[in-house]
């Protein structure tokens, strides 16, 4: 549910505080908030929209613009609109980054794609980084778990209408399928590849993503709508008592205790603004820090987390030197 004020979220006793109402935030939150015996909180910078016209309808996304001239990217009410520095490789170009401002995070405007990526790829997490338990087969099951798959009613699922792949799951949150229409374009183009030697690839998600496939989308079978983390993870379960969402919060820090042991810190709560008002609010258990690829990195490093050197420039008390932080974006 909502909160009443800034001011009464402020002052609840919250086992669990999730920064960031995005992808992550929201099913970490829903999943949490199953336990009634647990209150969780959720921070959200942005604004809630539910059923807002140019969230949900998916040609919103980018430069397509509704009846009514709105859209996603480089619109304030729904994007950050960040920026890269200029590019000296690309003759001083900036680059736009969009990312969702709301509850829902950048699901509210991404280009509705559902496909994993390559095997490989998770299996460096877990043996190149020694993240145990990252592995593709590891997190196959939370893959599963979150969609709802179906075949496309006419079975059209690539270029010979093969078998439609299997490993997807069949009860969860979020509805996944196929276009069940292809262009006069379509078919010839993965034709052509096929002929040049691509192979083709009927089964994408399976950890192996290379040739020519068809490409799934979150979007609702019936209503036809944008499914996004708001509409899946926080509508069905907004009226849950022990599940409280602030909106339009920012937060400026995560809050430690004063002493720290072996390197490592204790987070006890955050610090966020709400209109001009700055409020702390505590968590008896856990912070969980869920705010996006760049949102996350730049609380870290506000909180006292990251280069030393550079926190010192910038004027913010290091708390924990780790000089990666807020580096390394590809």
């Amino acid at each position: 549910m909502s909160a009443s004020s800034a001011e009464s979220f402020a002052k609840t006793p919250f086992d669990f505080l999730v920064i960031g109402g995005g992808n992550s935030g929201l099913v970490v939150a829903s999943r949490l908030s199953e336990n009634p015996s647990v209150l969780v909180g959720v921070l959200e910078a942005g604004k809630y929209h539910p059923g807002d016209p140019v969230i949900e309808v998916p040609q919103s996304f980018a430069a397509i613009k509704n009846p009514n001239g709105t859209s996603l990217a480089g619109n304030p009410q729904y994007d950050w609109k960040f920026t890269s520095v200029p590019q000296t490789g690309m003759a001083g170009t900036t680059i736009r980054y969009p990312r969702g401002k709301a509850v829902g995070g950048s699901t509210i405007l991404n280009s509705l794609i559902w496909q994993r990526g390559a095997r490989e790829e998770y299996d460096a997490w877990e043996s190149s980084i020694g993240n145990r338990g990252w592995s593709y087969s590891s997190l196959l099951p939370y893959f599963e778990r979150s969609e709802s798959w179906r075949a496309p009613s006419t079975l059209v699922v690539n270029t010979t209408e093969g078998k439609p792949p299997t490993i997807h799951g069949l009860k969860g949150s979020v509805n996944v399928t196929y276009n069940n229409f292809l262009t006069d374009l379509d078919k010839p183009a993965a034709l052509a590849a096929l002929s040049a030697g691509v192979p083709e690839n009927l089964d994408p998600d399976n950890g192996s993503i290379l040739g020519v496939s068809n490409i799934a989308r979150n979007v609702d079978f019936t209503k036809g709508i944008r499914m996004h983390a708001g509409n899946t993870y926080y509508a069905p379960i907004e009226g849950r008592p022990n599940l409280i969402l602030l909106t339009d919060a920012q937060v400026t820090s995560i809050n430690f205790d004063s002493h720290k042991s072996a390197g490592s810190l204790v987070a006890h709560g955050v610090s966020y603004v709400y209109g001009n008002q700055k409020y702390e609010v505590s968590a008896k258990t856990e912070v969980i820090l869920a705010a996006g690829s760049l949102k996350s990195p730049q609380i870290l490093e506000l909180s006292g987390i990251g280069s030393k050197k550079l926190l010192s420039k910038l004027g913010i008390k290091s708390l924990l030197d780790l000089p990666t932080v807020g580096e390394n974006l590809q």
